[in-house]
Formats: structure tokens, sequence, C-alpha cells
């Protein structure tokens, strides 16, 4: 068995912590739990610096493993220190992610065990809990979520739950499933775009003309405006628009 953990320097009360390894963070912190499936829990915890969450992972799933190990990019032996890694490219390139607190792993000859990653709260709201969302701001999310598909970062999991506003501008949450490498088909950005339209809060959204133009924007954001008619394609099938 090998474990790992890093945390923050400048949070003395990780650090402290941390000195007892992986299961000593792993123990050492416990919040409420928010959401939750067979394989990762996300816990609400108070910290002295605010507050964080906690997402668990117990274990991989063995076709999310040949895609963590082997076929996508950053390779990790781990789901939370891939995710670990987005944050800092999205930070590296001016996107706002949450901090990263602590980042750790436990493995078992190269198959994740568990592992888990602490992040501060984002300092804004979700759009989904925006009610009369202008039209006009989901379309500047529009070209935020491009650029960002542009500096190499692919997000497959978009939505209005996904995306906070804030006094700085839009951050972003929700990595499990990002990936730099290989750069998506237009079919995966087909999908990530009837997902964006399928999330909390946009029910009111999905007219044929307004989601062409949501993917229009994203697209050319994206550079990748050679994709526009497979994706409309597939969004009309999929949304029945």
């Amino acid at each position: 068995m090998r474990s790992r953990i890093w945390t923050a320097p400048e949070h003395a009360w990780l650090t402290a912590l941390a000195r007892g390894g992986f299961a000593s963070v792993w123990d050492g912190l416990d919040g409420e739990v928010v959401d939750r499936n067979r394989l990762r829990r996300v816990e609400r915890i108070t910290t002295p610096g605010g507050v964080a969450y906690l997402k668990r992972f117990f274990g991989v799933q063995a076709k999310n493993e040949l895609k963590l190990r082997f076929l996508q990019q950053p390779r990790c032996t781990s789901q939370a220190m891939r995710e670990r890694l987005v944050i800092d490219k999205l930070h590296a390139e001016g996107f706002r992610p949450p901090e990263v607190l602590a980042a750790g792993d436990e493995t078992s000859f190269g198959h994740e065990r568990r592992s888990l990653l602490l992040t501060a709260s984002l300092d804004g709201h979700a759009l989904a809990d925006t009610d009369d969302l202008p039209e006009t701001t989901v379309l500047e999310v529009a070209e935020h979520l491009g650029s960002v598909t542009s500096k190499g970062v692919f997000l497959p999991d978009l939505g209005l739950d996904h995306v906070f506003a804030s006094p700085g501008g839009y951050q972003l949450l929700d990595f499990h499933n990002a990936r730099f490498g290989p750069r998506p088909s237009a079919r995966e950005l087909g999908r990530a775009i009837v997902r964006f339209f399928r999330s909390p809060g946009a029910d009111g959204l999905r007219q044929r003309d307004f989601v062409e133009r949501f993917a229009r924007l994203f697209l050319r954001a994206a550079g990748r405006p050679e994709a526009e008619q497979r994706v409309f394609d597939l969004c009309r099938r999929r949304l029945a628009i």
C-alpha cells in the first residue's frame, strides 16, 4: 500500500494534520454530507479558514481507471490527484476554479483504493439558483466555457450548476471528468452542450434558436467552428428542438 498527501502550506492546521500522513487527513476531516453515490461522497466542512468541501473517492470503476491511467491526459493514479492537476492548470490559464487545500491518495499495486480532494468554498452563487437568468449572461458563459476548451481543458460536465457568478467574474466547479487530452470530438462537444441545457435551471433556455446561438459562441471561443453542423444536429436530436 502506498499513500501520499499534499496540503497548501499557508494552512497551518492542515499541515499539522498531514504530519500523520494520508490516513490522518482522511480520518481527521468530517462534515455534513451534501452529495453522494456508490464511489464518491462530498462533505461540507467548517475549517479555521472558513467553509470547505471535501470530496472522497472510494475506489474507481474499471472503465474510468483505464481513462485515468492510460487513455487520457493528465495520466494519474487517482481521481483526486487528477482533479488537482486540472484545477492547477485552470488557475495558471487565468480561470477561477476553487482553491485546493489538500489532495491525496492511497493506492495498492498502482490501483486507486481511496483518494480525497479538499477545496475552499467559492464566493459566488450558482447560476442554476438565479431567478430570471438573462440570456446575455448565458451567452457570456458560452464564450467563457469555450475559452476553457481553447486552453486545452475539456469540461464534459457543463451546466448552470457548475458555473458561479461573483464580483470578480465567473467561477467554475466540478472537474471529475475533465481532461487535457485527447482533443474532444464534435460529438463530445455536442454532448457537453446538451448536458448544459439539461442541467438544473436551464429548462427555460431550450429553444432551438437560443441553443444554436449558445453552441456557435461556445465553439468559436473554443476554436472549433468546423464542428458547428454536427453539434447542431446532435443538440436538435437530444434536446428535441
